[in-house]
């Protein structure tokens, strides 16, 4: 495809395109430029938008005052001035680069959405929209978010329900919140987070059913999981299971990519181990910057598996067996980010020996420094026996003495 061939460059106070490939630029220069998508990228010149195909050097003979939206399945949305008796009106329309030809039917606003149907909004309703067939939906909605492959979230007055943008299907269960709809564990599973009354729950809206479970608050499902609040305490839900994780802390962040979510036990941070169940070591833990965001330690140690050495020495107050459990965990989770994202290759596996082979020396080390410890600790109770051995002694003789006394006393 033509947008992984060809980035965007300033190059003498413009702007062109690169091939990646071969590093050879374009000959047309651009006031301003966005990345290229289907081909085609929208540029700016002489004050006016288009669009540019890099791969053949050519310019679409349309302009138009306002930046349009990336291409997407053909179409871009573009902004166009219509005559309605004496005044300029502007419209909204969808464009297709490829063949220079405009959709026929005008809209009032265009929101484009890169995993579905785009959807059009018609006086103060929305509906769905296919630019390629020209078909415009007969539902109409008062908002509709959270487009999400079949299903999207759709507001109907004051209440919520779900739609297939793609057959016009409307769910029957009203909801009055929710929250994003999302593929749980990568496959046909769509949840969101919905509020019914004043308790949260999960939808399948791909099989139409409510999941079993309530709680006060929830966050964002990602992947398979979602941090729930019941009563004051957090935990993680697994909507596809119908199970809530071992796990109950103070606080609960979102899940992101990885295994490792920061979660807060009282007033200290650590990591949980979503896949494993288990809770890193508070000594391992996170830190608030200035501005809120944390410091993935997890994140750093994936980039920089040399920062292993750097961990506390101090993780024998946790014991030995949990050092190299927690330790093993964050191993396997890198493992499972490189193969996820790289593939099983030799680079991956001699990445991912290099990260154990410096957890081995990592756990090596803190099992030596435990052992220095206990031999100290044995060396010092064994002191300590000596000590009170010989204060037994002598309180043995001192009592001997006491009573050699008390029998000169009596013979006298």
């Amino acid at each position: 495809m033509e947008e992984e061939l060809f980035e965007p460059v300033e190059f003498d106070d413009k702007w062109t395109f690169k091939n990646k490939s071969t590093g050879k630029l374009c000959e047309q220069r651009f006031d301003n430029v966005v990345d290229v998508h289907e081909g085609f990228a929208s540029v700016k010149i002489d004050g006016k938008w288009t669009f540019f195909n890099p791969s053949t050097g050519e310019l679409c003979k349309e302009r138009f005052n306002y930046n349009p939206s990336n291409v997407h399945a053909g179409f871009a949305a573009v902004i166009i001035t219509k005559k309605f008796g004496k005044k300029d009106v502007e419209k909204y329309t969808f464009y297709n680069p490829s063949t220079g030809e405009f959709c026929k039917q005008k809209f009032d606003d265009i929101n484009v959405h890169t995993n579905g149907l785009p959807v059009v909004k018609i006086g103060k309703k929305w509906a769905f929209y296919s630019p390629s067939s020209g078909e415009l939906f007969e539902e109409k909605f008062d908002e509709i978010l959270n487009i999400h492959n079949y299903f999207a979230a759709v507001r109907i007055g004051k209440k919520w329900t779900f739609c297939n943008p793609y057959t016009g299907e409307v769910h029957e269960q009203k909801f009055d919140k929710f929250r994003n709809i999302i593929g749980a564990n990568h496959n046909k599973n769509y949840f969101a987070a919905v509020k019914i009354g004043k308790k949260w729950t999960f939808y399948e809206a791909s099989t139409k059913k409510l999941c079993e479970q309530e709680f006060d608050e929830v966050r964002d499902i990602h992947g398979r999981f979602a941090a729930v609040r019941i009563g004051k305490k957090w935990t993680y839900y697994d909507p596809t299971s119908n199970e809530c994780c071992k796990g109950y802390f103070d606080d609960a962040l979102d899940v992101d990519d990885s295994w490792f979510v920061p979660v807060r036990i009282r007033n200290k941070w650590t990591y949980f181990n979503l896949r494993d169940n288990v809770v890193l070591p508070t000594s391992i833990k996170a830190t608030i910057n200035d501005d809120g965001r944390f410091d993935d330690l997890y994140s750093c140690l994936r980039k920089h598996p040399e920062d292993f050495e750097q961990l506390p020495t101090t993780l024998f107050d946790e014991g030995k067996k949990e050092i190299e459990k927690c330790l093993n965990a964050i191993a396997d989770g890198i493992k499972y980010d490189l193969c996820s994202k790289k593939g099983s290759s030799k680079e991956v596996e001699e990445y991912t020996k290099q990260v154990y082979d410096m957890i081995s020396n990592k756990i090596e080390k803190e099992k030596q420094n435990i052992a220095i410890i206990e031999q100290e600790i044995a060396a010092e109770r064994a002191e300590r026996r000596a000590h009170d051995a010989e204060i037994d002694k002598k309180a043995e003789v001192a009592k001997k003495a006491a009573e050699n006394i008390k029998d000169l006393g009596r013979n006298l």
